[in-house]
């Protein structure tokens, strides 16, 4: 849809910006696949890179999904220990979705 396409230029170009919020958003939509990349990587792995920038940005919003990707090794090698620590992180930052996530999956908080 052509509103999807406006929405993913305004991220794409605040994302240039290195804002945080708009590289989670972008990364969100691609893992949607409600927009694609250029071809040049796959969907998952340019959604990992933007998280990655997103998480370096400050936004704690990002370690959530980047945690899941981890967790199922969608776009990355699957790893439950990196898993973890995003989770941990990212609750650590804020995200009190990754506390209730790592409490309903077994994980222990520290």
């Amino acid at each position: 849809p052509r509103s999807l396409e406006v929405a993913a230029h305004l991220y794409q170009q605040s994302a240039m910006k290195d804002n945080g919020e708009a590289l989670y958003s972008l990364a969100i939509l691609f893992l949607l696949r409600r927009v694609g990349d250029d071809g040049k990587l796959s969907v998952a792995a340019a959604a990992v890179g933007m998280l990655e920038s997103s998480m370096n940005a400050g936004y704690k919003y990002a370690y959530h999904p980047m945690a899941e990707l981890y967790e199922f090794g969608y776009g990355v090698k699957q790893s439950f220990v990196d898993a973890f620590d995003l989770y941990r992180k990212g609750w650590e930052a804020g995200d009190k979705t990754c506390a209730f996530t790592k409490m309903a999956k077994g994980y222990r908080l520290p």
